[in-house]
């Protein structure tokens, strides 16, 4: 039988994803610059761009940054031990996609938590449209990255959850390149659509004519 997060998880999920227009952003030590203003994170950009990203950033900020998208999920397997964090690391990934799909599309995507039992449960949920982001602390990963596990299901996995020597943990690493990865991927979109230089990929966003094939 599949074990039941606490409900105070379920709904304060729920409450970011649903409130997320006027949900404040929690206080952050670290910021880095996107879209033309600051963005607060948990952690060190400067050592969560380090951070590996398997296979590459291009095919992880394919799945989050698509032209079909609708919705996205943020998906947690339960453990006592991890729910606190896995909580301020899903509040993380839903801010900042939220910021990033309404500069890049104009409007904000529904973000949805998704409580799972196992990877493959995952990507049972996960499509084109619907991509999956599945939050592992160290009871469910023995690495800290980011990975394509399937066509639309993203990892963003933490080792180690001690705050020795820092305010922050493994996953905040881990959930911060992923979404710096989105953020910057969905900028230079931004930009390039607008200085009219789509020679960078086989396709890119114009804003007011969607996804275009570069020639």
């Amino acid at each position: 039988m599949k074990k039941i997060i606490p409900m105070m998880l379920i709904v304060s999920l729920v409450l970011v994803s649903g409130c997320i227009g006027q949900a404040p952003e929690p206080k952050a030590v670290f910021q880095k610059d996107y879209f033309g203003y600051t963005q607060n994170f948990r952690a060190d950009p400067d050592l969560a761009n380090n951070v590996l990203v398997l296979p590459n950033e291009d095919e992880v900020g394919r799945v989050l940054l698509n032209g079909n998208l609708t919705k996205v999920r943020v998906a947690f397997i339960p453990n006592d031990t991890e729910n606190g964090y896995i909580l301020a690391a899903s509040f993380e990934v839903t801010y900042k996609l939220t910021t990033a799909y309404r500069e890049f599309f104009g409007e904000a995507l529904p973000i949805e938590p998704l409580q799972v039992s196992s990877r493959e449960e995952a990507v049972r949920y996960a499509s084109q449209s619907e991509p999956v982001v599945l939050i592992l602390g160290p009871s469910n990963s023995n690495k800290t990255a980011v990975r394509k596990y399937s066509d639309y299901v993203i990892i963003a996995e933490g080792a180690d959850i001690s705050e020795v020597g820092r305010k922050y943990t493994d996953i905040d690493l881990a959930v911060d390149k992923l979404v710096m990865v989105v953020m910057q991927r969905a900028q230079d979109i931004i930009q390039l659509s607008t200085t009219g230089k789509l020679n960078v990929a086989p396709e890119m966003y114009v804003p007011g004519k969607g996804w275009m094939p570069v020639e």
